[in-house]
């Protein structure tokens, strides 16, 4: 099966790096294994892309912390709807991990995606 990508993808990402100055044929970063410093350099494209995003109105994000046994406080970001009230029964939620194995990214490298979805869903989520 030959690879193809997908022509409207393509013209998106044509666009996105024309908008940000990358010239169209520069190649992609490929990292030596083990080499944090430089993968977490390379994701750089990556944040100037997801800031292009527009802001999500009204979505409120709260921070709260656990406290990790080292001391480490592990942040846990809530976003839910401004409209939406205190509730004594039981709601649906999604719990959001970023992923990226401690390299790249964080929860709020993802926000406008989750406040996004809060906005589209109604639904609280929680990102770590």
């Amino acid at each position: 099966m030959k690879y193809e990508i997908d022509a409207d993808f393509q013209a998106c990402v044509r666009q996105t790096f024309q908008e940000l100055g990358i010239p169209e044929d520069r190649p992609t970063p490929r990292f030596p294994k083990g080499d944090i410093t430089s993968r977490r350099q390379g994701a750089s494209f990556a944040k100037v892309v997801l800031a292009l995003e527009p802001e999500v109105p009204h979505v409120v994000k709260t921070r709260y912390t656990v406290l990790r046994e080292d001391g480490y406080e592990v942040p846990i970001f809530a976003y839910r709807k401004q409209t939406d009230q205190e509730s004594s029964t039981l709601q649906p939620a999604v719990l959001y991990f970023h992923g990226g194995g401690m390299i790249f990214g964080s929860a709020e490298l993802f926000e406008h995606t989750t406040k996004s979805d809060v906005a589209d869903t109604g639904v609280a989520h929680f990102s770590v």
